[in-house]
């Protein structure tokens, strides 16, 4: 009997089981491949990856919060849940706070402020 299974390289105990199933399954369809040629982040220094910056983001998403600042209490807090999403470690929220901003994104793109009044 043949089974298709993956092998998780950590053993954690988590209440967000259901994300953990979803992490799990698009890990296997490799869901987040081609996303990953077209990710493109400034940094000063490569401690992880843009693709696991979207990831946490997105995690985040899923597991409800309401603005990054909550990354830390419910992605960075879960290692069980980072694992089963392909992250090795979990960027701070400041330091994801200030690469997806919307002032870098005006920055990168030329943008100067928003209307006058």
């Amino acid at each position: 009997m043949s089974v298709n299974q993956i092998q998780l390289p950590c053993v954690h105990q988590t209440p967000r089981a259901g994300l953990c199933a979803l992490g799990v399954s698009l890990q296997a369809r490799r869901f987040f491949v081609p996303i990953e040629g077209h990710v493109q982040i400034g940094q000063k220094k490569l401690i992880h990856p843009p693709i696991d910056k979207l990831k946490v983001c997105f995690i985040g998403l899923l597991g409800g919060i309401s603005g990054l600042y909550l990354i830390n209490k419910v992605v960075r807090a879960d290692p069980a849940l980072q694992c089963c999403w392909g992250c090795s470690t979990c960027a701070e929220q400041s330091t994801l706070h200030r690469v997806t901003g919307r002032d870098n994104w005006r920055r990168k793109a030329g943008i100067n402020g928003g209307p006058s009044a």
